[in-house]
């Protein structure tokens, strides 16, 4: 992250000499600055910057791993100091077809615009990650380096806590009924911790891999927060399995929404639409309301749907309290919802609205509210 004002600056100087870089920069602080902390001091270069040199260290690490097992991503090994981040890029791309894993290896907003001092740094990372064949560690060691490497990623990137473990935890055996056949999604996975609980606890009661894998689906709209889910969510014994994590609007998501997903032995792609799920469990983004613009959309069209009900959600109420609503027909009968929302509708003409029979209880028969008694 030395390496982050270097890289920040490259980035405004291409914007400012290519209007469709510019652009997309722009597209991209518009859609997920609220993602990331500190953004107004670090402004959307810097933000851009540090969520790049982390997402190619991601990239650079994944790769290496894999090598050891599949013989196509022996690629990065081949990585010489006169290669460009361009053609880095191309390769990897390649790599994604072959073997699946594109939320890890797939191309983004700025990535190719890397300075020289910075590249050659991240060349000189990716060759200590082969001379230590790193792939070809111990299983449960290589795991603990794939979750440090997403931890401080939420941490210091995003500027975000990944839900606690124990939190995530509770939250897959609430929403979990028949832990063997149920399917789950999380359409607002961020660092996919609680996807990864409810994907442990189906291998925890001996659900064959592949099963597991096919049943428990996790989405989300940034594409660093798809990288890093995937980066928690994978281990040696998956590598050959496709995993369900994808990069979409949550207001987006509907029972004939169709995903495209890789076979990583071949990379032939498949496409299933979205089943039906009996649970679905999600710690919901906070999003202030200068961020609310771009669910507008999303947030319309679940008005539009209510249309005919006595439920009316109020113009002031947070993002969240629409969420219940758009996923309602993603959910099997008897499926059940748990999510962790901010504690700001305790207290507003909003909340009241939100929790009253005219509203979140025509749809949902509410189990249990949890509040915690330590503060916000």
């Amino acid at each position: 992250m030395d390496y982050a004002t270097e890289v920040a600056n490259a980035l405004e100087l291409a914007a400012n000499l290519d209007a469709k870089l510019r652009a997309q920069i722009l597209s991209w602080w518009n859609l997920y600055r609220n993602e990331y902390r500190n953004k107004r001091k670090r402004g959307k270069y810097k933000v851009l910057a540090r969520a790049n040199i982390t997402n190619w260290i991601g990239k650079l690490l994944f790769a290496n791993v894999l090598q050891s097992r599949d013989s196509r991503a022996r690629v990065v090994a081949q990585f010489g100091e006169n290669i460009s981040p361009r053609e880095a890029l191309d390769r990897l791309g390649r790599l994604s077809e072959e073997c699946n894993f594109h939320t890890v290896f797939s191309d983004d907003v700025g990535l190719s615009v890397v300075p020289k001092g910075s590249w050659t740094q991240l060349l000189q990372f990716n060759r200590l990650l082969s001379d230590l064949r790193i792939g070809s560690v111990d299983q449960g060691q290589l795991a603990i380096l794939l979750e440090a490497v997403v931890e401080v990623t939420v941490r210091k990137v995003r500027g975000q806590f990944a839900t606690p473990p124990a939190l995530a935890q509770l939250i897959a055996a609430l929403a979990l009924r028949d832990i063997l056949g149920d399917k789950r999604l999380d359409p607002c996975c961020g660092s996919g911790t609680i996807a990864r609980a409810a994907f442990e606890r189906k291998l925890e009661h001996e659900v064959p891999l592949r099963e597991a894998a096919a049943a428990v689906y996790a989405g989300d709209q940034d594409p660093l927060a798809v990288q890093i889910a995937t980066l928690a969510r994978v281990k040696p014994s998956l590598m050959n399995i496709a995993l369900r994590i994808f990069c979409k609007n949550a207001f987006d998501l509907q029972p004939s929404t169709d995903i495209t997903f890789y076979h990583p032995r071949d990379g032939s792609c498949f496409i299933q639409s979205l089943p039906s799920f009996n649970a679905i469990a999600s710690n919901l983004p906070f999003v202030s309301q200068g961020g609310w613009y771009k669910y507008k959309e999303g947030m319309d069209a679940v008005n539009q749907w209510l249309e005919g009900n006595p439920v009316r959600l109020s113009g002031r109420s947070d993002v969240s309290a629409d969420f219940p609503f758009a996923w309602y027909r993603l959910l099997a009968s008897r499926g059940r919802l748990v999510m962790i929302i901010s504690n700001s509708w305790l207290s507003t003409d909003w909340g009241d609205k939100f929790y009253s029979f005219t509203s979140i209880a025509q749809y949902y028969n509410i189990k249990a509210i949890v509040i915690s008694g330590s503060g916000r």
